[in-house]
């Protein structure tokens, strides 16, 4: 097959621009210019140099290989769909069905981003309050119990955890995107959790929908 390494560069572009840090479990700051990935950020999450990215998407690096290809498209979060669309921009076939598939759905890259994100928000609480009986032991029964655990704290970055994106599942409405942002009160370690929906869009009409019909029990996701 022959790549097309224009359209190889432009896909890693429009779709880095697309996914939100935050599902990617990265920290969104005040002053944050980028709406969706930097790519220093892509080049972390993919394992390769923030060079390389950025010559793949000018399309002066030919012919990636299979592996950094499918390593940028878990990092990218991308459908199946996605994913075979960017192996044949390359130039390569999409993995077959009779082969294992290391492709991982974005649902649950965002389930482990979370998970990352709650450690970085523990260390940095233990960071700040080194003798607190209760967080340490809180820290050893969690460290004995859970090696996802382990593995996030042995290698996460201490960090407020402010932001995210929650499903929220209605039985009758169905699903519900939401912006979960952690407002912290100045001087205080007290938080308040908020879940808004973008003005407009189809999440914040069934917002608007259940003012009128009244909320029912729902599963947050």
């Amino acid at each position: 097959m022959t790549a097309s390494h224009s359209g190889f560069g432009s896909l890693l572009r429009s779709w880095r621009d697309r996914l939100s840090p935050a599902d990617a479990g990265f920290t969104v700051t005040p002053g944050r210019r980028a709406l969706g990935l930097r790519r220093e950020e892509l080049a972390q999450l993919a394992g390769l140099s923030v060079d390389y990215v950025l010559r793949l998407e000018q399309s002066r690096a030919k012919n990636p290989s299979a592996q950094v290809v499918g390593a940028l498209a878990r990092a990218l979060q991308l459908s199946r769909a996605e994913r075979d669309q960017l192996y044949r921009s390359a130039g390569l076939l999409p993995p077959q069905d009779g082969m294992i598939s290391a492709h991982v759905p974005p649902s649950i890259q965002r389930q482990d981003a979370f998970e990352a994100s709650i450690v970085a928000d523990l260390k940095d609480a233990v960071s700040r309050y080194p003798t607190d009986g209760q967080l340490d032991r809180l820290l050893h029964d969690l460290r004995g119990v859970s090696d996802a655990f382990a593995h996030h704290w042995a290698t996460g970055t201490p960090t407020q955890h402010t932001t995210d994106r929650k499903t929220i599942q209605h039985p009758e409405i169905g699903d519900i995107m939401l912006d979960c942002d952690v407002l912290i009160v100045p001087g205080a370690d007290l938080r308040i959790v908020t879940y808004t929906a973008a003005a407009g869009s189809s999440d914040a009409g069934k917002l608007d929908l259940l003012r009128v019909t009244g909320a029912r029990t729902a599963t947050v996701l």
